[in-house]
This record gives structure tokens, sequence and C-alpha cells, in this order.
């Protein structure tokens, strides 16, 4: 990794606290750094949003007071609402009143003095270089069509999760993490994540048509880079997780390796629920995601260069998974998955948007409409293609696609977030507040459609 002049002016940590927002610029690197990636992410800004650890530790009394209003108004434990239900997590998770109810018999006095809290605040007084290496490092792994790393870091406490990415922010649980190093490499891997979601559209490989494939080949890159970027940060960021250690133990890699083989050869025949369950079993909660995907990110770094990996980020994962395959003997290559044929009208529709090719794409739009009652609706490719044409300005396409996307999965948030971004940027407030309220019935709380709502001069109620 490489820094050849100072990102301070342009990238800022902002910590918020409850009483008030203060700003740490990054200061100059000792680095180099190739100028182009330098210039590229620069204008990042990350926040640390410590308000959910000072709730709960300064102020329990006003959570137990109404715990179902915290969940759903603090941030962090909204997002963490989100991903319990994307897991399948009963929330609020076994004993968590209980904890805040302990906290409430601490003296208030005492109550700012925890160690919980120092390490929050410890987060944000690394050296302030810190952060100009961070995200040029994060940003070499990434297409040219990630320009933005910007996010919010939200450090919370009694959480499920030891971290996650959701909604392009990223919570913390300050109780899984015993250091402010460790935070910050933890951080490296959740930004990574970031830039991965925002590239998204742009990917040109097809996607499969079974959600469950799509799923299990695209964690498997995901989490696979975002766990080699932060194994490879800078030398003043911490490297003792378990993860890195299974990285460097050659006999756990190939176990890996085996059960990702395991989960491929089990798509196909596993109800998508059963699967899913295997998936976050053996893929998350085994880790073999994590390290079998690493070692794959690793292995076309070192052999082929970044330049090699940052094509397969830009294509997809079945390319990540060729690009290794070919440099490695048969026994440590990963099960490559055909592409179904022939392509479905979501595949075909997608295929359109990515090559441009706008005739062919009302085409097929005409074409799922018309034949939505006779095929298996798909949700990904419809969002992912609506947020390429909003990218390229395409705002009547993207509406769209966004409606047939709302007419396939009415219950879902995507198409309502969608259909308001569109009509905000073509300058229709009325219609965007409209969706902006469709979503918040769909996803009750939704921060970022309360946030939007507000700035359009709209009364959120609590």
């Amino acid at each position: 990794m490489a820094l050849t002049r100072t990102l301070g002016k342009t990238i800022i940590i902002i910590c918020i606290l409850t009483s008030a927002i203060g700003q740490i610029a990054t200061g100059e690197s000792t680095q180099a750094k190739d100028s182009k990636q330098e210039t590229r992410c620069e204008n990042s800004v990350i926040t640390f949003d410590l308000s959910s650890l000072q709730t709960i530790y300064l102020y329990p009394e006003s959570i137990l007071a109404n715990t179902d209003a915290f969940w759903k108004n603090d941030k962090a434990y909204w997002l963490t609402s989100l991903w319990m239900k994307n897991v399948g997590y009963d929330y609020p998770p076994y004993g968590w009143q209980q904890y805040i109810e302990q906290f409430k018999t601490i003296p208030a006095e005492n109550r700012d003095s925890g160690s919980t809290l120092k390490l929050g605040r410890e987060c944000v007084k690394l050296r302030d270089s810190l952060l100009g290496d961070v995200v040029a490092h994060i940003c070499s792994f990434l297409p040219d069509s990630v320009t933005d790393l910007s996010t919010t870091v939200y450090l919370t406490a009694l959480i499920v999760p030891n971290a996650f990415q959701m909604n392009y922010n990223v919570v913390l649980n300050a109780n899984a993490i015993g250091s402010a190093a460790e935070a910050w490499n933890t951080t490296i891997h959740e930004l990574f994540h970031v830039g991965y979601y925002r590239n998204e559209c742009y990917r040109t490989e097809m996607l499969f048509h079974n959600e469950e494939k799509n799923d299990l080949t695209y964690s498997l890159q995901n989490e696979g880079i975002a766990t080699y970027v932060a194994f490879s940060a800078p030398d003043a960021m911490y490297h003792e997780h378990k993860d890195y250690r299974m990285l460097k133990d050659g006999s756990k890699v190939k176990k890996a390796i085996n059960k990702v083989n395991e989960l491929i050869k089990m798509v196909d025949s596993e109800s998508p629920d059963d699967f899913r369950k295997k998936m976050f079993k053996i893929g998350v909660e085994e880790r073999a995601l994590y390290i079998c995907g690493a070692h794959i990110a690793r292995t076309i770094d070192q052999r082929l260069g970044r330049e090699a990996l940052v094509k397969t980020v830009s294509a997809g994962p079945r390319t990540f998974i060729a690009t290794y395959n070919e440099m490695v003997s048969e026994d440590q290559k990963v099960i490559e998955l055909p592409l179904e044929e022939p392509l479905t009208d979501f595949q075909q529709m997608r295929k359109a948007a990515v090559d441009g090719d706008y005739v062919r794409l009302r085409k097929t739009l005409k074409t799922i409409r018309e034949n939505k009652a006779s095929q298996k609706p798909v949700g990904h490719p419809l969002e992912m293609t609506g947020h390429l044409l909003l990218e390229r300005d395409s705002l009547d396409l993207a509406r769209e696609v966004f409606e047939i996307y709302e007419e396939l999965f009415p219950k879902h948030g995507n198409p309502y977030e969608g259909l308001a971004e569109t009509y905000l940027i073509k300058g229709d407030s009325l219609k965007a507040i409209e969706y902006f309220r469709k979503l918040i019935e769909v996803v009750p709380g939704h921060a970022h459609a309360r946030e939007e709502l507000v700035k359009l001069g709209v009364s959120v109620s609590e």
C-alpha cells in the first residue's frame, strides 16, 4: 500500500456524542500510494457515532421507560433489528433487558468511567494519519466506480453480532472488541462492504436465477475480500483475529475450501430455508466463506496483482472463483456453478441494461410484466438494474424497473426506496414523500426514509 501526500484536507472522522459533534482530520501519511487511488476516495467522510453506547451506559432509565421506542429510534439498534430479521433471530435477544436493568443500579456518577465507553472514545483518538491510510488501502481493492466510502460507524453494546454493514452503515458491538485497534480493523472489514455494495449495480456478470446460488457466491467474494483487506491492513492495525490465524494455517484453509464445496454441492438439493441455515452455520459461524474467500483473494492478489483482483470485483463472484481456479491444483479448487440456460427474462433484462441496449431492455421489461404470473420473480436483478439506471441518469427506465419490482414484491422495502430516490432525483418531492411513506409502512421505523421525510419538511411521528 502506498501514499504520496496527505489526505488530511478531505478525509474526516466525525465523532458524534450525545452533547456535541467533533471533527478529527487525518494527518500527513509517511507511506507512498498510487495518486489515482488517493484522489478517487479522498472525499470520504467516516462518522463515528457513540450516542447508542452513551444511552445504554449513561441513561438506562430512558431505555427501560420504553424499550420498543429505543429499538425503533436508536439508529444502531434499528439496524440491528434488520440484521436479526435477515438471519432469523428474535429480538430483543433473551436477557437483554436484564442487562439494561443492571446498568440502572450503577450510581449515575460512576457510569461514565466504564471500560466500554472508554473503548468507544479511544476509537476516535487513534493517531490522525490512520484514516487516510485506511481509506486508501480499502479503495485500492475497489473498482473506479467507487469514489466514496462515506458512512457512519455506530458503536453500541449488548447485541448479538460482533459487527455488520447494513444500508451503507456500519455497526460495531463494543462488548465484542478488545481494543481500539481491533475496532478499527473490524471497521476496515465493514467499510470494504460499503464500497462493494456501491459497486454492485455496475457488476458485469449475469446473476443466477437461483437466489441461493447468488447469495452463496456473492458472500464468498464479498466476505472473503473484506477479510483479506483487513488482514493486509497497515501495520499499526490489529492482526490477532481468529480468522487471520486460520488464514495462516494451510490445513484450516483446506478445510474451509472443502466446506465451501460442500455448500456448493447442496445448493440445488436443499430447500431454500434449509440451505440458508446451513450456509449461515458453515459459512458464517464456522467461518468457511471468510477463510476460503480470503484465501482466494490473497492468491489472486499475490500471484496476478491487485488489478486482477479488482477486475473480479468489477465482474462478479463467478469470475473471482474462475480466476483463482486457473492458478491452483485440483485439490485446491472451488466448484464453479454454471449459469443456467437459457437465460430467464430477469437475466435478459439485466444483460440488456449492462450492455446499454435500452431498446432490448424495454422489450424485456414488457415481457416480464406480461409473464409475471407464469415465472418465479427474482428481486435482486431488478434492484441492481434500477440503481444502475439511476447512476446513468436514465430516470424513466429506472422508475419502470422499480415499478415492476413493486408489483412483484409489494411487501419488500427496496422497490419503494428505489422509487422514492428516483422521484427525488427527478425533483418530484410529492411523489418522493409518497414512496418514503410507503417504505415506512412496509419497514416500520425505516431510518433513511424518516431522515429524508424530515429533510422534505414532513413531520415524522415517533
